[in-house]
């Protein structure tokens, strides 16, 4: 009931992030990896939109239609946003000085 082109965007952004992360621990030794806000948002549209989806199912009538049909579309644009952010945040955290460990007198 999801256009498979919404589950290819959702997926690719989710393995994308999951392959450069272990890179960039494997190379980098980079262990930040937070959640950003747009991840968090991303992650209730998405559950948003497939509980509206899955409604529609059960009770067919026009303000869950309009959930259904409009939530996974609107969530690959809150993908792609959440995809940049990511990156910024990464290239960021690899730009900023390491921290030092404080000394103790």
């Amino acid at each position: 009931m999801i256009p498979w082109k919404y589950t290819v965007v959702v997926f690719s952004r989710d393995v994308s992030i999951l392959l450069i992360s272990g890179v960039l621990f494997m190379i980098a030794g980079l262990r930040d990896f937070r959640p950003s806000i747009f991840g968090k948002a991303n992650t209730f549209a998405q559950v948003a939109a497939i509980f509206f989806v899955l409604l529609l199912l059960v009770e067919p009538v026009r303000w869950v239609w309009i959930g259904a049909n409009h939530l996974p579309a609107r969530d690959v644009y809150l993908t792609i946003v959440s995809a940049v952010h990511y990156a910024l945040l990464v290239q960021h955290r690899l730009h900023a000085p390491a921290p030092t460990a404080a000394i103790k007198s």
